[in-house]
């Protein structure tokens, strides 16, 4: 239960994996527990995802939106967690987000 609250500060809070491990006394390394329990989602809650098909879409989907991508089949959006500000400036550069104002570790 300790594992799965530290994956859902993470995901809620964007802590610091050194603070989460502080905090809860985690001598394995919090990011081997998020991608765990991650893994273990996704294959528990993958049954809930319902794809509609191509004719629902199309029937569904405005006709300004069906006229300039007509074979869109899903838009997916990304999760984002903020993070500590790297010390390298390669990484600051490709992590930090304008439009958040922060550095982000985001997933596709």
């Amino acid at each position: 239960i300790d594992e799965f609250f530290v994956v859902l500060m993470l995901i809620r809070l964007g802590l610091p994996l050194e603070d989460l491990a502080y905090r809860f006394c985690i001598s394995t390394t919090c990011g081997d527990i998020f991608n765990r329990w991650i893994d273990y989602l996704d294959n528990q809650l993958s049954v809930l995802v319902m794809w509609p098909s191509r004719d629902v879409i199309d029937c569904n989907m405005p006709e300004i939106f069906k006229n300039k991508f007509p074979t869109t089949r899903v838009i997916i959006d990304a999760t984002e967690i903020r993070t500590e500000t790297p010390s390298s400036l390669k990484l600051k550069s490709l992590m930090y987000s304008d439009y958040k104002s922060h550095d982000l570790e985001i997933f596709n």
